[in-house]
């Protein structure tokens, strides 16, 4: 699940240097959407386990 955890850490830091240089709130809001996939997906797989 190395790949779940990297993406999260990614998209996690995509979005804080998106709203550091003041990104639209359109933007941000797909970005953390996206996010939030990723860490649905991860806390199935865990709960799968």
């Amino acid at each position: 699940m190395v790949t779940c955890k990297n993406r999260i850490e990614t998209a996690r830091n995509i979005l804080n240097n998106a709203a550091s240089i003041n990104i639209s709130k359109e933007l941000l809001l797909k970005i953390s959407q996206k996010l939030d996939e990723y860490i649905v997906e991860y806390y199935r797989y865990e709960e799968s386990i």
